[in-house]
């Protein structure tokens, strides 16, 4: 074991030992219905701590590993000289170090590494540290589901997110990120500005470079000391000396000026005349050809192919108004008023509202009624301020569904889920309603079951317009008998039946109550095989029982066998009296 290794593991013990000194005279501690063993401690509530000098402290924490402590609530420190801290938190290896929350207890945030881990209601750790185990080197720290970082500082984005980094200075103070020297840095001030400095460069956003030194560009570079009233050419000296050289008194073949013979631009052609390859050809009458062709052009302009540019005018369609460009069947371009053009694209960007028939499609607060598109991008029906992604105002939201589909074939339905997934592409709940098969109403189904189907009647509320099924609810039904129907169990820590008081079986013992005797009482159960009033066994299984009957019929039953028993006493006094009557 290397020196700091040591420290780690002596560090750790003593944090452990005074953590838990209260359990140490004693060799083990527990309290709050924990369990601990030997030179183990444990503090609150169902905690188990099995390592030798571990601590389990909070509610539902394990210490196994040696010299280990969880501490919390359902946090399990496994490795030698581990530590929980937290809630669902884990530490598996030796010296791993797991602080704050996991998701839930069957999601923990789990630290399989020596490192320190730290996350927050996730299964996914936010911060890790690793563990560099060397003498007078430090660990590297990762952002993000990173466990073993790769640089000093290794950030991981989400599967949702990008992996950004933001410098957010105040007031006049930027933002900078140094590299090596306090002379290698890219800054960001309050006005927004990114630079790139070096000790003998700096980068300008308007494109400038100041250059103490070499310099190799790949892009445009301004010469200023060069610079003159005319073009020029620039020229290199022997030593490498930048000059330039008038135009008009250097000969070369570059284009750009008077020339005597075609210009081939690898192997397309500017052309004076009709011949060539393919290129812009210049006609004799001034006309021009881009393009493929051996013909002379007819046009001012003949494209043979695909143009594209970012300000077009024509200025033979130009008006007073605003035009929509049309292209004949010809192929011609012409123009008609927008005032009197209606057309049904719908697909294109629109600068101002749109109106619809006087219901307006706004992008902002104003109009005069329609759907309005707020700037956080909800959207409101009759609402110039929509609260939610979708606000309706004063109006219903109408979901009709007239095709003959199965129950949960998501045909008119309100879909909720988290993420969509191919394994969940119409999210996890449903809500329906059913006019089918006899089935009418209401229905709350879920997507897809644990064996991938659709679940139906988790919960059915029957409509009102079933004569026979008006207004109940079935829970695993879609025909619910009763105001509550439920196909399966029901759990319930209290249930109460409101009975007829008249029902009630008071009366037993009231005056004048007459019973069976116990001759008839058995005639009768060796007949039909059950007591009187108690429903058969064929009657239950065809009809069930009724809660607070069936509890008025068993009461009677026991009233009536307090009657005999009562009767039974006194004839019992009454034979001992007479007994010892006759022993005098």
């Amino acid at each position: 074991m290397n020196t700091r290794k040591h420290n780690i593991k002596k560090s750790i013990v003593t944090l452990s030992c005074l953590l838990f000194s209260v359990g140490a005279m004693a060799q083990a501690y527990s309290s709050g219905g924990g369990s601990a063993t030997g030179y183990k401690s444990t503090l609150g509530n169902q905690n188990t701590a099995s390592g030798n000098y571990s601590l389990a402290a909070g509610w539902g924490n394990q210490a196994s590993g040696q010299t280990s402590f969880a501490l919390g609530y359902g946090n399990n420190s496994l490795g030698l000289n581990s530590i929980a801290i937290g809630m669902f938190t884990k530490s598996q290896n030796a010296y791993g170090i797991t602080i704050g929350m996991g998701y839930s207890n069957t999601k923990p945030l789990v630290n399989t590494t020596s490192g320190i881990m730290l996350g927050s209601g996730s299964n996914l750790p936010t911060l890790f540290i690793s563990n560099q185990n060397i003498e007078n080197r430090t660990g590297k720290v990762g952002i993000g589901n990173v466990t073993s970082p790769q640089a000093k500082l290794h950030v991981a984005g989400d599967a949702s997110e990008d992996a950004n980094i933001l410098l957010a200075s105040t007031g006049t103070n930027k933002s900078v990120i140094q590299f090596r020297s306090s002379g290698n840095n890219i800054t960001v001030g309050s006005d927004n500005v990114m630079k790139f400095n070096a000790p003998n460069m700096q980068f300008y956003p308007t494109g400038q470079v100041a250059v103490n030194g070499a310099f190799k560009a790949t892009g445009n570079v301004t010469l200023s000391g060069l610079a003159g009233s005319s073009s020029k050419v620039l020229t290199v000296g022997t030593n490498g000396q930048l000059s330039s050289v008038e135009y008009s008194t250097f000969n070369d073949n570059l284009g750009n000026h008077t020339a005597e013979q075609n210009i081939n631009l690898n192997g397309k052609k500017i052309v004076n005349g009709t011949s060539g390859t393919g290129g812009i050809f210049v006609s004799t009458g001034g006309k021009v050809r881009i393009g493929t062709g051996t013909t002379a052009p007819t046009n001012a302009l003949e494209v043979n192919g695909t143009t594209v540019s970012t300000n077009l005018k024509i200025s033979g369609l130009a008006s007073s108004t605003e035009k929509v460009l049309t292209v004949g069947t010809g192929g011609q371009v012409s123009s008609t008023d927008v005032s009197t053009f209606a057309d049904n694209m719908g697909d294109h960007i629109a600068t101002q509202n749109i109106d619809l028939h006087n219901n307006w499609i706004v992008n902002g607060a104003s109009g005069s009624g329609g759907i309005f598109v707020s700037t956080t991008g909800n959207v409101g029906i009759n609402t110039e301020l929509p609260q939610q992604k979708l606000h309706v105002k004063d109006g219903n939201i109408l979901i009709s569904r007239l095709s003959n589909r199965p129950p949960g074939s998501t045909n008119g339905s309100l879909l909720f889920g988290d993420t969509i997934t191919t394994a969940h592409p119409f999210g996890r709940w449903g809500i329906e309603y059913l006019d089918q098969d006899g089935v009418r109403g209401l229905n709350f189904w879920k997507t897809s079951d644990n064996i991938g189907g659709p679940l139906n009647y988790v919960l059915f509320l029957c409509s009102e317009e079933d004569p026979s099924l008006k207004g109940n609810v079935g829970i695993g039904t879609g025909t619910p008998t009763e105001k509550l129907t439920v196909n399966g169990k029901i759990l319930a820590r209290e249930v109460i039946v409101s009975n007829d008081i008249r029902t009630w079986p008071d009366y037993v013992f009231a005056p004048g109550y007459e019973m069976m005797s116990l001759t008839e009482l058995e005639a009768y159960v060796n007949e039909h095989h059950h007591l009187p009033d108690v429903p058969s066994a064929e009657e239950v299984e065809e009809q069930g029982i009724g809660l607070g009957e069936m509890n008025a019929i068993l009461l009677q039953k026991v009233e009536e066998m307090t009657l005999r028993m009562i009767e039974m006493e006194k004839r019992i006094q009454e034979l001992e009296s007479q007994s010892v009557e006759n022993n005098q």
